[in-house]
């Protein structure tokens, strides 16, 4: 089954909502990206998959590189650069980790915020995989203006690969 995508978002500022419009309607300081991927495997092994991140640029067409900065596990302060196919590298900071459920990271850069979650929803007989950007300020809408094409597309590869190595794993 092929992923879900959206654009919609929520302002912080005046807590517009819009599912069917672009958030910049609503809040020209706003843009919210999401892309949704039914995995049929277990949350454990679709967490091993997404949470593995050296793998990703080999598992994941639209990352060129990723380099995390320093030895210790993954956790909240935890910061990875990475390099994507027609967008500039990122340093990225991990904000939450929730092992087996989520993560989000976020990038900062004068006048854009970019927040990145990556979370499992179990559903009935499968699990959903929920990745989700946000970028907020007041350089939010020309930027997603600028690279939404390439953001959507990069959302979609992700979701594609997490649920084609889930669902190929054989649990350990």
């Amino acid at each position: 089954m092929a992923g879900q995508s959206e654009i919609s978002g929520t302002c912080d500022i005046c807590n517009a909502a819009s599912p069917s419009l672009p958030v910049i309607a609503e809040c020209p300081a706003v843009k919210t990206f999401a892309h949704f991927v039914t995995i049929y495997a277990p949350r454990a092994r679709i967490w091993n998959v997404l949470s593995d991140l050296p793998r990703w640029p080999e598992r994941m067409a639209s990352i060129d590189t990723l380099q995390r900065q320093g030895d210790a596990a993954l956790e909240v302060g935890s910061r990875i650069r990475i390099k994507q196919a027609g967008l500039p590298q990122v340093s990225w900071t991990i904000t939450a980790w929730k092992p087996g459920k989520s993560f989000t990271w976020q990038s900062r850069v004068i006048g854009l915020s970019a927040t990145a979650r990556h979370r499992i929803v179990d559903a009935q007989s499968a699990c959903q995989l929920e990745l989700r950007l946000q970028l907020e300020g007041w350089l939010a809408p020309l930027i997603s203006v600028l690279v939404g094409r390439s953001v959507r597309r990069h959302l979609a590869i992700e979701g594609a690969a997490v649920k084609q190595a889930s669902e190929a794993s054989r649990p350990a």
